[in-house]
């Protein structure tokens, strides 16, 4: 028998049996899953805080694990979850997907120089800023209400500096701003933050609409982007920056729950413990 997480109702999850209903197709594989993150977005959806998804539901699409059936791969190998699908058929796919995000290499943070800020660091917000050093930005300076995670950003150098917004009256003027939280206060201090023509780029979920100050944006003539997830190359440039060592996500992984019996915990932990980043559930 295999095992699901059903998350049923707001902070209601139950792990429950199955049977799987069929054989891998050909193109597709069987994993055994060995380690499955869980993603801010889960904890949206855990809260019953995510815009776009109803319930009963089963997340988790960090994952990691060996195929054990597979005309791809060996049986034994180790592999990580590129959790995207596509049809080729709509119109996004027919035009090409990697289009919408090129905006965001060209105008955010793979461009050398800019002085880039940073809206929340959690785990996205930090690994954002991490990777924009990584890319040559000038000076990343990470924005947080929460001192672990300040301290944290600096302990580990994945930011120029970090510190609480309201104790800011120094940086300003940043050339890209990453709002990595998805609450109304968060949007607010990346208007205070960007400079004139300076670029906004959204990547917090958002429980539901939030107010802008569309009389700035027209005058100052800010450019505002959305970032839902990551294309190919952006999946596989993130492979080759974590063999390298350049970035050191070990440092992000804060509990490891051991157990699908344990899922329940896992989630109430990453959805109320403010003081860490990754929460990881063995299996």
């Amino acid at each position: 028998m295999l095992k699901r997480a059903v998350i049923f109702e707001p902070n209601k999850i139950v792990v429950k049996e199955y049977s799987l209903d069929r054989e891998p197709k050909n193109g597709e594989s069987l994993l055994k899953i060995l380690y499955c993150g869980i993603c801010g977005s889960d904890v949206h959806v855990f809260k019953g805080k995510h815009p776009f998804v109803e319930f009963p539901v089963s997340t988790g699409h960090e994952v990691i694990g060996v195929v054990e059936k597979s005309d791809l791969f060996k049986k034994g190998q180790y592999l990580a979850i590129r959790p995207s699908v596509w049809d080729n058929e709509c119109y996004y796919c027919k035009h090409g997907m990697p289009h919408i995000y090129e905006p965001l290499k060209v105008r955010g943070f793979q461009e050398a120089g800019k002085k880039v800020a940073v809206v929340g660091l959690g785990t996205i917000g930090i690994l954002t800023a991490a990777v924009s050093k990584v890319y040559g930005a000038k000076e990343v300076i990470g924005f947080d209400v929460n001192s672990w995670k300040v301290q944290k950003a600096k302990e580990f150098n994945f930011v120029s500096n970090a510190l609480s917004p309201q104790e800011n009256n120094s940086y300003m003027d940043f050339d890209v701003v990453f709002e990595a939280v998805g609450i109304q206060s968060s949007i607010d201090t990346a208007f205070n933050l960007v400079r004139k023509r300076g670029t906004i780029i959204i990547i917090g979920v958002f429980a539901g609409p939030g107010t802008v100050p569309l009389h700035l944006i027209q005058d100052r003539e800010y450019i505002i982007m959305g970032a839902l997830m990551y294309t190919d190359d952006d999946f596989s440039e993130s492979v080759n920056l974590i063999s390298q060592k350049r970035i050191n996500t070990q440092a992000l992984i804060s509990k490891i729950f051991d157990g699908t019996d344990h899922v329940p915990d896992a989630f109430q932990f990453a959805s109320s413990e403010t003081n860490s980043f990754k929460t990881l559930i063995k299996l």
